[in-house]
């Protein structure tokens, strides 16, 4: 809309908007969307985040490739664990949970920055700048907890692959690493020094709740799904059978055959007498199996107590939810070793051949066995058939490809390529139907739709805001719209589009007193949780400090709402008397209890209003107080008349500055220095780069 994108006035009653970090306003490829939105509107920017989403799918397979590249592995280990790791179930399943899909694509390129920076040799200049441009991009792309499980996984990789090349050299790798860290958060400056004052101001300022961390902890039946992947259905289909689980946060699937092949690579690395330095097997090996353990007592949350001590006395550990996303780790590390082990993978000898025939018949008979307890037992839900069938299928073909592994002699020739597109291919249709559907798709008329919803209610607001109950929003969220064990949208888009549900208010630009970020304000929050008293007379009269006009109401089932009117205070109120209002009463006071405090002949008119800038006129007959009932945040500013004035936090929540009578013209504006001081630091770290990289190349 041309302007700064610093604020966002329309949720909540204001909330920082380029502060919040899943917003990813700084990402590059964010901006990549403008020419989307610009052609097509609303629809236009989701084809634009649907091409996104791909691409950032395909990306880490990419990195992928060039790391197991730099450990030494050929591209047929390369094709096998990009495939691994960017159709594994972590990624897809989470592929519209954007800030999840941007920030893990960069996964395997960060630690590839890490691998170039240890060694033998001290690092290069340009290998320091590489590393310090994928880490500032990770660290834009907008979700802080995958971030911070990557540099986590880095800094034991920088350390690990040192100590393969000996301790002398420790403190320069570590200070260099740091170093690439360091200039990578000054690149990022302009999103974390921003993000870092809303942290402090917002409802997680300080710990999150226990129930809260340990919500989504791995649940352990779901170890069964490395095999078979829908074992227990998938939401897909609406066959999902787990009530008190998500099935993407558990989802860890890499395939069947790189399962495989990484613990074919571990098994391998025991075993070992010497170590084998084109690859590296046996160190390498164990540290990603020891990561992969570690990753997994961590994600298991209230399942075992680690993690509640590591909650108690470890600190981070206590400022994310969902312990099941430290799988991430599992999930890298099995698909590079599935890429180790597929480097070592050559023709089975005599017993390899026996287990390999005796492994083929135990496929085909749970495949026939599941079959016919399918047709004989109809009581069997049909996901564990389907399931088995599949898995007993998946172990005939595999013991197939391995069979047929062509003689070591054979290093090249058409049946050696055939036989590895055979693998590719196999691996790449696991992954696929593993997951597929499991993201449902809409028509972009859909948006048009819900622009045209938020515009016709956004009239009847009147310039005020809606609001939506907690219980009514939980009846339309999960129990009508987004069922966690159904996906399936069928007839249903076009109630969604009607129902206004977050954020889709901000197409019309409606105001909502609603606000679903992942971040919210510290006072907004204290307000939510006053009203969500069961008291309805208590309910009602703090919705009259809000500037309340809809209330939207849900009516039976299907997704049908009404918006009825809210008899709520204006936006703007002046006083004779100025209000201080103390935390533990605010609920008991009625809106009539104040009535002589506030005199209705003052006159307000808004000269102009942006998200992030408010000009009143303001008339009034005697000294008092102008209260605008937006939310009191650090960053905004008020004049009166050209001249700096305070503002004031009244009523607990919002904004007020003091009047003498007479005629004023009062303006506020949101100017957080927070952005400004990390806008500076990004600008210097961008010219400190690209003089350096000159220097690089007038240097040869």
């Amino acid at each position: 809309a041309g302007h700064l994108p610093l604020w966002n006035s329309l949720n909540g009653m204001g909330a920082p908007l380029a502060a919040n970090y899943q917003s990813a306003l700084f990402y590059p490829p964010t901006w990549l969307l403008l020419p989307f939105y610009l052609m097509g509107g609303a629809g236009g920017l989701a084809m634009g985040e649907t091409w996104s989403v791909v691409l950032h799918l395909i990306w880490p397979g990419i990195g992928m490739v060039f790391l197991m590249r730099k450990l030494g592995c050929g591209k047929f280990a390369q094709a096998v664990a990009a495939l691994a790791f960017s159709l594994s179930g972590y990624l897809v399943t989470r592929a519209t949970f954007l800030s999840i899909n941007v920030a893990v694509a960069w996964l395997p390129w960060v630690i590839l920055a890490a691998e170039y920076l240890t060694g033998e040799r001290k690092p290069g200049l340009k290998a320091i700048l590489g590393s310090s441009l994928i880490i500032g991009l990770l660290l834009l792309a907008g979700h802080a907890q995958t971030a911070f499980y990557t540099l986590l996984l880095a800094g034991c990789w920088v350390l690990f692959r040192q100590s393969c090349f000996g301790w002398k050299s420790t403190g320069k790798v570590v200070f260099t690493w740091g170093l690439s860290v360091l200039l990578g958060c000054g690149l990022a400056a302009i999103q974390l020094i921003p993000t870092a004052e809303y942290l402090m101001q917002s409802q997680r300022a300080a710990e999150i709740g226990y129930d809260y961390a340990v919500n989504y902890s791995f649940l352990p039946w779901r170890f069964l799904t490395t095999l078979m992947p829908n074992l227990f259905g998938t939401p897909a289909d609406g066959t999902y059978l787990l009530k008190a689980d998500a099935y993407w946060e558990d989802a860890i699937y890499i395939g069947l055959l790189p399962l495989i092949l990484g613990l074919g690579a571990l098994i391998l690395a025991i075993w070992m007498k010497h170590s084998d330095d084109s690859l590296r097997i046996r160190g390498m090996t164990i540290f990603l199996a020891v990561v992969s353990v570690i990753a997994t007592l961590i994600a298991l949350g209230s399942n075992t107590p680690i993690f509640p001590f590591l909650y108690n006395h470890v600190p981070t550990f206590d400022l994310f939810q969902a312990p099941a996303r430290w799988m991430i780790w599992f999930v890298f590390a099995f698909s590079v070793m599935a890429g180790i082990g597929t480097e070592a993978w050559h023709q089975p000898g005599k017993w390899g051949r026996f287990w390999l025939n005796l492994t083929l018949a135990l496929g085909a008979t749970m495949t026939v066995v599941a079959l016919l307890a399918g047709y004989l037992v109809p009581e069997i839900p049909g996901v564990f058939i389907k399931a088995f069938t599949i898995f007993g299928i998946s172990i005939v073909l595999g013991c197939i490809l391995a069979k047929t592994n062509p003689l070591p002699s054979e290093k090249e020739g058409s049946r050696v390529s055939i036989w590895r597109w055979a693998v590719v291919l196999f691996v790449s249709l696991d992954l696929l139907l593993a997951s597929w559907g499991f993201h449902q798709g809409a028509d972009p008329s859909l948006y048009e739709k819900a622009t045209a919803a938020a515009k016709e209610i956004k009239a009847q607001a009147d310039g005020g805001r809606i609001y939506i109950s907690s219980d009514d929003l939980q009846q339309l969220q999960y129990d009508t719209f987004f069922d966690f064990r159904d996906f399936r949208m069928d007839g249903k888009w076009d109630a969604l589009a009607n129902a206004v549900l977050p954020n889709t208010n901000l197409y019309g630009g409606l105001s909502s007193l609603n606000n679903f970020d992942p971040l919210i304000p510290r006072l907004y929050n204290q307000l939510l949780t006053w009203l969500d008293f069961d008291d309805e007379e208590d309910h009602s009269d703090l919705l009259h400090y809000v500037g309340l006009t809809l209330v939207e109401i849900v009516e039976g089932e299907g997704g049908r709402s009404q918006f009825e009117s809210f008899s709520g205070c204006l936006r703007f109120r002046w006083a004779d008397c100025q209000l201080y209002v103390r935390a533990d009463c605010l609920r008991e006071m009625a809106p009539g209890s104040t009535e002589q405090s506030f005199n209705k002949e003052a006159e307000i008119v808004v000269i102009e209003e942006r998200p992030d800038k408010l000009t009143l006129r303001v008339v009034t007959p005697a000294h008092g107080w102008l209260t605008v009932y937006d939310l009191y945040y650090p960053g905004w500013q008020v004049q009166v008349d050209d001249r700096a004035a305070k503002l004031e936090r009244i009523e607990i929540f919002f904004r007020g500055v003091e009047l003498e009578a007479g005629e004023h013209i009062v303006f506020l504006n949101y100017q957080p220095p927070s952005f400004f001081i990390g806008f500076v630091i990004t600008l210097g770290s961008l010219i400190l780069m690209v003089v350096l990289w000159i220097r690089i190349r007038k240097s040869g």
